[in-house]
């Protein structure tokens, strides 16, 4: 698994570390949100894929940055481990008040 977390081309040493604990994070709580008392270890590298995947998704393609792939992460693998349609780019919506609301 730390060849396709290499493979994602993240040139900072920090911005890699929190990336890989995000996954390890988010596997995580996928275990305990499926509450599957018998973890595996393919489940696991399985589940760590579809997260590298995701990753490779947001900041290759869509150029997000890395808090903002961290954060997103955990919602991401809940809906492709439930085969629910994820849409990325309306993960994040901002409001901003109306032009003659603002002082």
């Amino acid at each position: 698994m730390s060849g396709e977390i290499l493979g994602l081309h993240i040139e900072d040493p920090a911005a890699l570390g929190r990336i890989t604990r995000a996954i390890e994070s988010a596997v995580a709580r996928s275990f305990r949100e499926s509450r599957l008392y018998v973890v595996t270890g393919a489940e696991m590298r399985r589940r760590a894929a579809i997260c590298v995947e995701l990753v490779r998704e947001l900041r290759g393609d869509l150029k997000w940055s890395i808090p903002r792939i961290c954060d997103a992460l955990p919602r991401g693998l809940r809906a492709k481990l439930d085969g629910t349609p994820w849409d990325p780019q309306n993960e994040r919506s901002v409001w901003t008040p109306p032009r003659d609301l603002v002082v």
